[in-house]
């Protein structure tokens, strides 16, 4: 594992806090990516321009392709895999007391830059953005004022890093909104799976997702076009079909262990949903 500086990397200003550098490595610049780690006494932010990877953080993979972007520690152990001829990114290289000034616990991503942050070997304060033309334009922007010995350069590099740092922060908020989601609709999806057959606890539910049951409805319906009752009602008429078509057990009988108290109701929603009646549903795919 090795130990990159500050400093010591190359085309970097050692007075300047903030500097972009542009690489393209070939194919196989690391001859074993999983063995040759390293880390660093900086962050970094990546910007892949061309090529595809597999990045090596800690003990996870992640996926690389054009347009994605990604902060790492300088603890973390990172390395790359590149799959294509080359790799062709931006780096946007940061000291430390720069972001520490900037750290605000209100903001998700830049939980990151507290002093006592530490990645864990799964990597799950890493997630791999897209960062719209928006945020590659910024990257390109700063690349090249960071080029320039103009006047004020390095105060122009410094307000790009603060708006750069602002989309970041618009676009991983959004990310995290949707994996936690995501983990929603997964626990509905489970406790419907779970409990079709009896009565379901939609406030309990509730309480087990951290948010109201409206609110759980709202996303539920969002993520999969039914609300969670449709989506119950659904996976009811399904175990209905199942034992209609593969049991001989009576239709009063189905009903119940599909979790319908109501026989008129389950008659209604039956035909509604397979345009025939249980009877026919049986006579004409059941058991022969």
């Amino acid at each position: 594992m090795s130990h990159f500086n500050f400093s010591r990397c190359p085309n970097v200003d050692a007075m300047s806090d903030v500097c972009v550098l542009h690489f393209k490595h070939e194919f196989g610049h690391y001859s074993s990516p999983k063995l040759e780690r390293n880390t660093r006494d900086f962050y970094k932010i990546t910007l892949i321009n061309k090529g595809e990877a597999t990045l090596y953080c800690n003990d996870a993979e992640f996926a690389l392709s054009p347009g994605k972007i990604f902060l790492s520690h300088p603890n973390d152990m990172t390395s790359c895999n590149i799959h294509t001829e080359y790799l062709d990114i931006y780096d946007v290289i940061l000291k430390r007391s720069v972001l520490h000034n900037m750290h605000n616990s209100n903001c998700a991503l830049f939980k990151i830059f507290a002093t006592d942050f530490k990645p864990t070997h799964d990597s799950d304060h890493i997630i791999v953005l897209d960062a719209g033309k928006e945020i590659t334009k910024i990257v390109q922007l700063m690349y090249r004022e960071s080029q320039r010995d103009a006047i004020f350069h390095t105060l122009a590099v410094n307000l790009y890093l603060q708006l750069l740092l602002i989309n970041l922060e618009r676009i991983y908020s959004i990310a995290v909104q949707i994996n936690i989601s995501d983990e929603m609709v997964r626990l509905v999806n489970e406790a419907i799976e779970e409990s079709f057959h009896a009565s379901l606890d939609f406030q309990g539910l509730a309480a087990k997702t951290g948010v109201t049951l409206e609110h759980l409805g709202r996303v539920y319906r969002k993520a999969s076009g039914y609300s969670i009752s449709q989506a119950l009602k659904q996976r009811r008429l399904k175990n209905a079909a199942e034992l209609l078509k593969n049991s001989r057990v009576v239709i009063s009988e189905v009903a119940m262990c599909s979790g319908f108290q109501d026989l008129s109701y389950f008659f209604r929603s039956f035909k509604a949903e397979f345009s025939i009646s249980p009877a026919e549903y049986r006579k004409r795919y059941g058991l022969k």
